[in-house]
């Protein structure tokens, strides 16, 4: 008896395989998914490889979401041609399962159980939002882009606000006091040194506590990229790491033109391409210089941190992987709700972050006495509403402080 394998008898072999397009096809996403499962794991591997050594890994990042899109695609189809290339497809999509929940479906939501040594206080509000100097073109004739900021901050009874991009002037100033009250202690520092907190462009920290100090974490030597304040809450201090890493940049021309289909067409688009990924390269470099810095001042901060902005890195890539290591990304407290929080692209990425040092660093026997005392932060809600007015989302995350209670 002649042996068909899984296909069965000749003819039902033939009418499976669909003949000779049927097998040419099916040899075609045999290739894409190698190739796919193949950029899956070094897109993995990304995160773990220092752009400076390998500049061209990040890449892999940056699309993962894509790759893994693909992967699935890869894996139906071979349930449906009933082909044992399935198992290759399903293996890879377990592997990459953990860095799809970063942009897709985040794990069910903790949740902290008070004991009976301790008490739980209100909520936290934190938001951060890049607000693109409040320049965002569209059809409003109510309000400016600022008054619209600050009225949603004060609407969501924001308690810390960071915001990058900010333009600090009179103007600005006077619609926050105005229209988010509560906010009346912030520290703005500019991106370039040299100007420190005069007006110009910059990262702000608005609090509805005192903020008790502050400073900005030196990552390079030209732009200041991270600002940092001790505040105080009750009888804790939180202290709150405001972040504009290096940007990407992807400047309008880059938006209109080259990551359209008009590339296609165009006659330099070789050197268009190439051009866009030097730049990208080389930023990704920056970004893991100060991402080193960054992870480093945050494993050394004695409080409860909050470490949140502007990352210009997706969830898979050396930066995050970097900063976010030992801290909870606050993401997975999403119940619904928007997952990206750069408003372009396709509408993928999620580089913005607010992700939480839960308890403070124990050096010193009185450092470890300290924290003892102090409370540790516990993510409670994570919110991206979808509102325009910038080419970012704001991302908005409700913690609480579990302390001990004094017996």
């Amino acid at each position: 008896m002649a042996d068909y394998g899984y296909y069965g008898s000749a003819p039902e072999k033939e009418r499976r395989s669909g003949g000779l397009f049927g097998r040419l096809f099916d040899l075609v996403i045999l290739i894409v998914t190698w190739l796919a499962g193949l950029s899956l794991l070094l897109s993995l591997l990304s995160q773990v490889v220092n752009p400076n050594s390998v500049a061209w890994l990040s890449f892999f990042g940056l699309v993962y979401p894509i790759i893994y899109l693909v992967c699935l695609g890869c894996a139906l189809y071979w349930v449906v041609r009933w082909r044992r290339h399935f198992f290759f497809a399903l293996l890879m999509l377990v592997i990459g399962l953990g860095g799809a929940k970063r942009f897709f479906d985040p794990q069910m939501r903790r949740t902290y159980e008070g004991s009976a040594t301790e008490e739980i206080i209100p909520d936290l509000k934190v938001m951060t939002y890049n607000v693109l100097s409040f320049s965002k073109e569209f059809d409003n004739t109510v309000a400016t882009t600022a008054e619209l900021v600050a009225r949603l901050a004060d609407s969501l009874r924001i308690d810390i606000l960071c915001m990058q991009e900010f333009q600090n002037n009179a103007t600005n100033l006077a619609t926050f006091a105005d229209e988010a009250p509560r906010l009346e202690y912030s520290v703005f520092h500019n991106m370039d040194k040299k100007l420190g907190d005069r007006n110009g462009q910059g990262i702000v920290i608005m609090s509805a506590y005192p903020i008790v100090r502050h400073d900005i974490v030196d990552c390079d030597s030209t732009f200041m990229r991270s600002l940092w304040a001790d505040i105080r809450v009750g009888t804790d201090t939180v202290r709150v790491v405001a972040n504009h890493l290096q940007s990407t940049s992807i400047t309008k021309e880059d938006r209109a033109h080259t990551l359209t289909p008009q590339i296609v067409t165009d006659t330099m688009r070789e050197e268009r391409l190439v051009e866009l990924a030097g730049r990208l390269a080389k930023n990704y470099a920056v970004r893991a210089n100060q991402a080193d810095s960054l992870a480093q001042f945050v494993a050394d901060s004695p409080y409860p941190t909050i470490v949140c902005g502007d990352f210009n890195d997706t969830p898979i890539s050396y930066v995050y992987h970097r900063v976010a290591k030992d801290l909870t990304d606050s993401f997975v407290m999403r119940r619904g709700g928007r997952n990206a929080t750069f408003d372009g692209f396709l509408n993928i990425f999620r580089i913005d972050y607010v992700l939480v040092k839960e308890q403070g660093g124990t050096t010193t026997k009185k450092d470890k006495r300290a924290a003892d005392e102090i409370g540790r932060l516990a993510p409670r809600t994570y919110l991206s509403p979808d509102v325009n007015y910038s080419d970012h989302y704001p991302v908005i995350v409700g913690l609480d402080i579990v302390r001990p209670v004094e017996e």
